[in-house]
């Protein structure tokens, strides 16, 4: 598949989720990284690196705001989660967050609130949910 129909994937936090994360969209036939956001340029600019990301930015509203990114997934700690995750949703961005999405019930409800008034698919980036098990 050409990149250019591939799902542009931007990572929100360069942390340890977000390589565990990364090596797995490696995988990937449908999706690629296209950008990641860390607080700290050169954190981003090696994660980039490393996983062949096209951009990287030291914002995270930058990150929010690019045309050309698809989805984000979310994987900074969990307190920022809501607060992260709102803002790609108000940039009408689609949101894969990892787990817990929210601290509490009110926070993930909010979240969820955003992502419909956007228009905007929301996720827990929560795998289990796909075994055959589960799906039984």
């Amino acid at each position: 598949m050409e990149d250019n129909n591939k799902i542009k994937w931007g990572i929100l936090g360069c942390g340890k989720i977000a390589k565990k994360f990364a090596d797995d969209l490696s995988l990937s036939q449908q999706g690629l990284l296209h950008a990641c956001a860390s607080r700290n340029e050169a954190q981003a600019s090696e994660f980039a690196k490393m996983y062949g990301a096209q951009t990287y930015f030291n914002s995270y509203s930058a990150l929010a705001a690019c045309q050309d990114i698809d989805v984000i997934y979310i994987a900074t700690p969990h307190s920022f989660h809501c607060a992260h995750t709102k803002l790609c949703l108000n940039h009408k961005k689609h949101v894969l967050c990892e787990k817990p999405m929210g601290l509490n019930e009110n926070q993930v409800q909010d979240m969820i609130n955003t992502s419909r008034n956007n228009g905007v698919f929301l996720m827990e980036a929560m795998w289990t949910a796909f075994l055959p098990a589960i799906q039984h």
